[in-house]
């Protein structure tokens, strides 16, 4: 997701970063927030999140629970379960699995050299990829097409079930976000033309995306919260065009994007310069 932190510094006035992680889940939107409102102390006026519909099912893969230390501010919160895991973490870097681990890494640096280095983060967290630069937009055409044929092979599942942990997770998110005074911007993530045709014809995905813009509405008279659905590209004059693959647009269409955001509500506005 290209989404500028500069250019939502030109709209907004604000500084920003880019904090995402791959295939994201509301797990991680909790422990990401934790940790840039309770680790840092950190206090942004604006959380814009694009919630792909798959971070509330049951059955996605989860990333961030598995990690540590990120994955332990899922829990609650508290202080002595802070030190707790601090000690736990500073132990397992001194066992043998730890050393065996850096072991094989050395090895592997010794007889092969580290692998070039083909993208690089900018200090405001934005990822510039050399092979998506390199990559004439010729290629689009076959990017789509092995998104489309991934989507194909049932990513979706059988099932348009939320996962009622994730739900929880994502209230605890809003609730915080709401505490703190942050203003939270939600949009479903467009998708290619071509690859939303794909997920149109599966069944799963139409189910799926109603179960989830319901379930988002319901906090949209909160107060600090707006929801859009911006799977299409139409809804924010996204041109086809502008997209790595069926479902990762390039900047020009998340500049786009941030402008309809930003610009389409005067709530949005005044809640960012209060």
């Amino acid at each position: 997701m290209s989404l500028d932190p500069e250019y939502v510094q030109t709209l907004t006035g604000l500084s920003s970063f880019n904090a995402s992680v791959n295939g994201a889940r509301a797990e991680d939107w909790l422990a990401m927030s934790r940790f840039i409102l309770y680790k840092r102390n950190w206090r942004p006026r604006l959380f814009i999140l694009g919630a792909d519909i798959r971070s509330f099912q049951v059955g996605a893969p989860s990333l961030m629970k598995g990690f540590r230390p990120l994955g332990s501010l899922v829990q609650d919160y508290s202080l002595s379960g802070e030190g707790i895991r601090f000690w736990k973490i500073w132990t397992s870097l001194l066992s043998l699995q730890k050393f065996q681990d850096s072991l094989k890494v050395l090895i592997l640096e010794w007889f092969l050299g580290w692998p070039e280095v083909r993208g690089w983060y900018r200090k405001d967290g934005f990822l510039i990829n050399q092979s998506q630069i390199e990559n004439d937009r010729s290629s689009l055409k076959f990017k789509i097409g092995e998104t489309n044929q991934i989507y194909r092979s049932d990513v979706f599942g059988s099932s348009a079930e939320l996962d009622l942990d994730r739900l929880k997770d994502f209230e605890v998110f809003w609730r915080l976000s709401r505490e703190q005074k942050v203003r939270l911007v939600v949009f479903i993530p467009p998708f290619h033309p071509s690859t939303r045709q794909v997920l149109e014809a599966d069944g799963i995905y139409p189910e799926l995306k109603r179960e989830v813009l319901a379930y988002l509405k319901r906090f949209e008279n909160s107060g600090n919260f707006r929801l859009y659905d911006l799977s299409e590209i139409e809804s924010f004059r996204g041109k086809k065009e502008d997209f790595y693959d069926g479902e990762h647009i390039r900047r020009e269409n998340g500049n786009r994007l941030l402008n309809y955001l930003i610009e389409d509500s005067k709530i949005l506005q005044q809640n960012v310069v209060q």
